[in-house]
C-alpha cells in the first residue's frame, strides 16, 4: 500500500540515510554499502513527493563519503576503486550530470595526480595499464564527463606517452619491433581492434582529432626513425610532460567549443540574413554568405584539381573545399574530412 510506504517507510528511510556513515572493512572497502538499503525502495515511492528529498539526502550522502574516502585512504588506485563502486549502483536515479558532478569535484583531482605518475614504458612487459584501465572504466560507467576523460588522456597521458617515444627513439633506439610493440598496444588500449565492435570510449577517442594527432605523430616518429631522418624527428619533437596537465586541456576544449558554437551562430545568422521573400537560402548560398560577412575569400578553384567526384573545388581562406548536400569537405593531406 502506497500511504503506508510514504507514512511509515520513507520517512524512517530518510531518517537512517541522514544517520548513516560509511564503515571501512580490513581491506579499506565499504563494509555497509548504502544502495543496499535503499535502491529497492524506490519502486515503492516513485512518484511520491517526499522521493525527490530523498534523492536529495543521498546525494549530499554521497558527496560526504567520497570526501571520507578521500581522506581516509591514501592510495589513489584503492581510493578510485571504492568511488566507483559508491556511485555505480545510482547512475539510474539521478541525471548523468549529478554524478558526473561529484567525481569532477571529488575524484578527477586524485585520478590527474596518479595517471601523472604512470611510468610509461617501451618495453611492453613493463608496462602497468591498471590506473589507465580504471579510468576507462569509470568513462564507460557513465560516472565521468567525455570532455573530462578526454582531458584526462590528453593533459596527463598522451604527452608523456609522446615523450617517452620521442626520447627513445632520439637516444638511439633502434628497436623497431619494440616500437611497433609499443605503438599497436596503446593504440589498442585507446581504440580497439578494428575488428570487432568498439566500445563507447573506444568510439570516443577514435573521434577526438587532438588523440588521433598524438598517435599519427607516433607514427610520424617511427617512420623518422626507419629513415634515420634526424631533422623529421626534431620537427616532431614533443613538450616536456610537465608543461601539460588535464586544467589546461579543459580550457583548450573549453575554448574550442565556444569557436564551434560561434561559427554555428554566425552561419545561422548569415542564413537568416538570405532568405528574401520567404524562400529559403541554399546551403552553398550560406557559405557563401558567411565568408562575405567574414570577409573570407571564396572562390572556385581552376585547373586539374578544380573537380573532386563530379563536384567543384573552392578556395576558401586558401584552403580547398568542396560542398556535398549540407557539408562542408575539407582537404587535409591527401583526404577530404567533413568539417
Amino acid at each position: 500500500n502506497n500511504d503506508i510506504v510514504n507514512e511509515t517507510v520513507l520517512p524512517k528511510l530518510l531518517q537512517a540515510v541522514r544517520e548513516w556513515k560509511p564503515k571501512l572493512d580490513r581491506d579499506r572497502h565499504i563494509c555497509n554499502s548504502l544502495h543496499v538499503w535503499v535502491v529497492p525502495w524506490v519502486p515503492f515511492v516513485d512518484g511520491s513527493a517526499l522521493l525527490g528529498t530523498l534523492l536529495d539526502e543521498v546525494r549530499r550522502v554521497l558527496k560526504k563519503t567520497l570526501s571520507y574516502l578521500s581522506k581516509s585512504i591514501k592510495n589513489d588506485v584503492q581510493f578510485i576503486e571504492n568511488c566507483v563502486a559508491v556511485l555505480q549502483f545510482w547512475t539510474d536515479l539521478y541525471d548523468a550530470k549529478v554524478l558526473q558532478d561529484l567525481t569532477s569535484t571529488l575524484i578527477t583531482p586524485r585520478f590527474a595526480r596518479s595517471l601523472a605518475r604512470v611510468n610509461i614504458s617501451i618495453t611492453a612487459h613493463d608496462q602497468h595499464w591498471e590506473i589507465i584501465d580504471m579510468l576507462v572504466q569509470i568513462s564507460e560507467c557513465g560516472l565521468m564527463a567525455n570532455d573530462e576523460f578526454l582531458s584526462l588522456l590528453e593533459g596527463e597521458v598522451l604527452p608523456a606517452w609522446a615523450y617517452a617515444l620521442f626520447t627513445f627513439i632520439k637516444e638511439g633506439g633502434s628497436d623497431l619491433s619494440a616500437m611497433k610493440t609499443f605503438y599497436r598496444d596503446w593504440r589498442i588500449r585507446m581504440f580497439g581492434r578494428a575488428s570487432l565492435r568498439h566500445t563507447s570510449s573506444q568510439q570516443l577517442l577514435r573521434s577526438d582529432s587532438m588523440v588521433c594527432r598524438y598517435f599519427y605523430g607516433g607514427l610520424c616518429m617511427i617512420e623518422s626513425s626507419i629513415q634515420a631522418n634526424q631533422v623529421m624527428l626534431d620537427n616532431l619533437r614533443p613538450s616536456h610532460p610537465t608543461n601539460s596537465n588535464y586544467k589546461v586541456a579543459m580550457m583548450r576544449r573549453a575554448r574550442e567549443h565556444k569557436g564551434r558554437r560561434s561559427a554555428k551562430d554566425d552561419l545561422l545568422e548569415a542564413t537568416t540574413q538570405d532568405r528574401g521573400d520567404h524562400k529559403i537560402a541554399t546551403f552553398f548560398e550560406v557559405v557563401e554568405s558567411f565568408a562575405r560577412q567574414r570577409e573570407i575569400e571564396f572562390l572556385p578553384k581552376s585547373g586539374s584539381n578544380a573537380m573532386v567526384d563530379g563536384k567543384s573545388v573552392w578556395l576558401f581562406g586558401g584552403q580547398s573545399v568542396y560542398l556535398d548536400r549540407n557539408a562542408v569537405f575539407k582537404l587535409e593531406g591527401n583526404k577530404w574530412q567533413p568539417i
